[in-house]
């Protein structure tokens, strides 16, 4: 993800973004891009991290996740959790594996997205939008 010589906005008063993913560079782009949109972020590197951060933040309006993690909780494990907490939370997954390997049935949740990696910036934002009905 590079940022298409954009620069962070200093406004983010946009919706609050969770973003989960073991990956620091990956997360730190992540926020940097998301930032970049105008949205206000929120950071964990872990399931368990995220689930405390959704339950201290009931500002957060999106989990944005990757599938495969680290430490016991995968992202759609972490999915679940969040939305037995939380069920009017948005949800975005993202996976380098192909839309046919993950299954997203366990969610029972027809709302809730999966982007595949590698995405472009734009796709990241099109995806955000078309979920929170922007």
């Amino acid at each position: 993800m590079m940022s298409q010589g954009k620069t962070p906005s200093t406004s983010r008063n946009g919706p609050v973004v969770l973003v989960v993913e073991d990956d620091a560079a990956v997360r730190e782009a992540t926020i940097w891009v998301l930032h970049v949109f105008g949205y206000a972020t929120r950071e964990a590197e872990n399931g368990p991290a995220a689930l405390e951060m959704l339950a201290a933040s009931p500002e957060i309006a999106v989990l944005f996740s990757d599938v495969m993690m680290p430490k016991g909780m995968s992202g759609i494990e972490l999915t679940q959790q969040a939305l037995l907490r939380r069920p009017d939370l948005k949800v975005l997954l993202t996976t380098g594996y192909s839309q046919a390997d993950i299954d997203l049935s366990r969610l029972a949740r027809d709302d809730i997205r999966l982007i595949i990696k590698p995405y472009s910036n734009d796709d990241l934002e099109a995806a955000l939008k078309a979920m929170l009905g922007a």
